[in-house]
């Protein structure tokens, strides 16, 4: 249902003009571990191909009616999916009458020789794809099918096939007509980032909490006046915005929201790290290490509408470097997008003398073809620089030691140019400091405080697609753990033993087993990456201003050890349906600050034909004085079979 809601809001409701053609993917059952994604083979049944993977590619399909769909990587029962007559003939184009267009995954094509070993070669490959109907293809294997018609491989009309489905598309999508008739045309960022689509954001965010465990410490009441934030997430933009995300226009991190609330004297902040994400990687300098020349907590930050620094510049204050500047700039409407430059100025104060490693990261972008370039400098010392010219795009990590003498605040400077045809910004100023001084910086914050609230979770920098990313835990962009990091558990056991209320907000896009915070933090609020608004709404649901009423969506296991093998695509003893032992938080869980009664459930009857309605009516009531939202949920049971999971 979410996925047919996609489709209807980007394609829209005009039957003759799409706004844009939804693209659901993977087709079908993908894709294996991200280390195997491009020869893995998925030995699926019957049943739950049909019960669990193609559902949702029905559905979007066939009641969401996108006009185009995604094949995906792996083979399915031994034939890559982009070449799978099965799923792209029989079951697309067959029974669900599918008249749109197809195209591959990246490079898909090539691996149906290169990483399948299905076909001979990449020749070969572009004809079984075509044959299977795959139309499009993402890479430059498709230039071989002219080879192919000659060599009497394929025919011109097969080709032509898959031609007059593209070029139906760029049709029906206004493309080819004048550009004034275009209707994405009209379309800026005033339109984009509205008041009411910001509103709509804000609500997105809010309604997405879950709430999972609150012995009575939320929400936080007037007898709250010095919080302790703390954690990796709380002031990490990348936690907002998840992975394949667009950029948004000034996001809100939840220590911002918090910040928001102390310069208004209702609340007073005390923010450190706490832990990194985990040991063997570096995150982002926090906040608190950075002064401005007034004492103010961040960064001086000028942006100037060149590469070069030059001319007058565009000052605010920054908290942090950690800026995504994808298809945007410091300041959209004065900044370009394709070359520009910022200086960051101030203090930073090391948490220990000695030496500290940092670590710049550019921009990901492919293939973008960015010039990037940055330089730091600690107390009028350039410590490191460097030039990123990559044809691929990516900004490898730069590490570099700088030593301090002392734990007082020295003199900083960071500048960072950008030029690029495809856009494709951003830079982070990271570092990997001692685990033990973060965690002690927890513990005296937690001291200050009347409660403490702890942003901890995973990161898009730890799970994504093609990591180069293989410590424990974490495999390619895989977790190999759903564990929530030792060295986070470990903050929160040392916070947790000053005796102050413990609030664990979650931050993260997949299920986190978060065995200890479940005995013993006195509230569990799940975040997931909440969007450019997601800062506002968790301390809305803090505060009480927001009261949660979402519910999970995937079954929180207690750990890995309970689960099949990753490689193991059956459904057996996976996800609510199937899955036999005890859950730690299961499918559908959450909590409210309201109280609900349901009674007097009634169904219309106990037999019910297959194809024939049912209707259930059931009482629902509020008992509390507090209002809220409560989820009616319905679950049917299939009979069980012979060839059930």
């Amino acid at each position: 249902q979410l996925g047919i809601q996609f489709v209807t809001g980007l394609q829209g409701d005009d039957p003759d003009t799409y706004l844009a053609i939804s693209t659901p993917k993977h087709f079908d059952v993908h894709s294996g571990p991200e280390s195997e994604r491009h020869r893995f083979n998925v030995d699926v049944s019957a049943h739950d191909l049909e019960d669990t993977y193609l559902p949702a590619f029905r559905a979007t399909i066939v009641d969401g009616h996108a006009d185009s769909i995604m094949c995906a990587y792996n083979a399915v029962d031994g034939v890559p999916a982009c070449a799978n007559t099965m799923l792209m003939q029989k079951t697309l184009r067959d029974d669900w009458k599918f008249n749109g267009y197809v195209g591959s995954d990246c490079g898909a094509i090539g691996d149906i020789a290169n990483g399948h070993k299905y076909a001979p070669s990449i020749e070969q490959a572009s004809v079984d794809a075509v044959r299977a109907g795959t139309d499009l293809s993402c890479g430059n294997e498709y230039a071989t099918l002219v080879k192919a018609v000659h060599d009497g491989l394929i025919k011109e009309s097969e080709i032509d096939a898959a031609v007059k489905r593209l070029m139906t598309a760029r049709i029906r999508m206004g493309i080819l007509a004048p550009m004034a008739d275009q209707p994405m045309q009209s379309l800026n960022r005033s339109v984009v980032f509205s008041p009411t689509h910001a509103r709509l954001d804000l609500k997105a965010a809010d309604e997405s909490m879950v709430l999972l465990k609150n012995d009575g410490a939320l929400p936080l009441g007037a007898n709250v006046k010095t919080i302790a934030v703390i954690g990796p997430n709380a002031a990490s933009i990348a936690a907002l915005e998840g992975n394949y995300n667009g950029t948004p226009i000034d996001p809100e991190t939840p220590l911002a929201a918090f910040k928001t609330l102390a310069a208004q004297k209702r609340l007073r902040i005390l923010d450190v790290q706490g832990a990194p994400y985990v040991e063997q990687l570096s995150l982002p300098v926090p906040p608190n290490v950075f002064h401005t020349a007034d004492g103010a907590e961040g960064l001086t930050e000028t942006a100037f509408p060149n590469p070069k620094f030059s001319g007058p510049g565009i000052t605010s204050t920054s908290d942090n470097i950690d800026s995504n500047w994808d298809g945007a700039s410091p300041n959209p409407n004065r900044i370009p997008r394709k070359a520009f430059s910022v200086r960051w100025t101030g203090t930073l104060t090391p948490p220990v003398a000695g030496d500290m490693t940092f670590q710049v990261k550019l921009a990901d972008c492919y293939p973008c073809n960015n010039i990037e370039s940055y330089s730091v400098w600690v107390d009028g010392k350039q410590v490191s620089s460097g030039t990123s010219h990559d044809k691929n795009g990516h900004g490898n990590p730069a590490e570099f030691k700088v030593h301090f003498a002392d734990t007082k605040p020295h003199e900083f400077r960071m500048e960072y140019s950008h030029q690029s045809p495809l856009f494709g910004a951003g830079v982070s100023f990271n570092w990997r400091p001692p685990v033990d001084t973060l965690r002690q910086q927890a513990v005296d914050a937690a001291k200050q405080a009347d409660a403490v609230v702890a942003f901890v979770g995973i990161s898009p920098r730890l799970e994504g697609e093609e990591m180069p990313i293989h410590i424990p835990g974490f495999s390619g962009g895989d977790r190999t753990s759903i564990d929530l990091p030792d060295v986070q558990r470990q903050m929160l056991q040392a916070v947790a033993a000053t005796g102050k209320p413990l609030i664990v907000v979650l931050m993260n896009g997949s299920a986190l087993s978060v065995n200890w915070s479940a005995q013993h933090a006195n509230a569990i609020l799940e975040a997931w990456y909440p969007g450019a608004r997601g800062g506002e709404a968790i301390v809305d649901t803090l505060l009480g201003k927001n009261n949660p009423a979402g519910r999970l969506p995937v079954t929180f296991y207690s750990s890995t050890s309970e689960l099949p093998p990753f490689t193991d695509y059956s459904m057996a003893d996976r996800t609510y349906r199937y899955f036999h032992g005890a859950t730690l938080y299961g499918f559908g869980y959450g909590m409210s600050y309201s109280q609900f009664k349901f009674d007097k459930l009634q169904v219309s009857t106990e037999k019910l034909k297959a194809g024939d309605p049912l209707t259930v009516n059931v009482d629902v009531t509020n008992t509390s004085k507090v209002d809220g939202d409560e989820v009616a949920e319905l679950y049917l049971t299939y009979p069980k079979t012979k060839t059930s999971s």
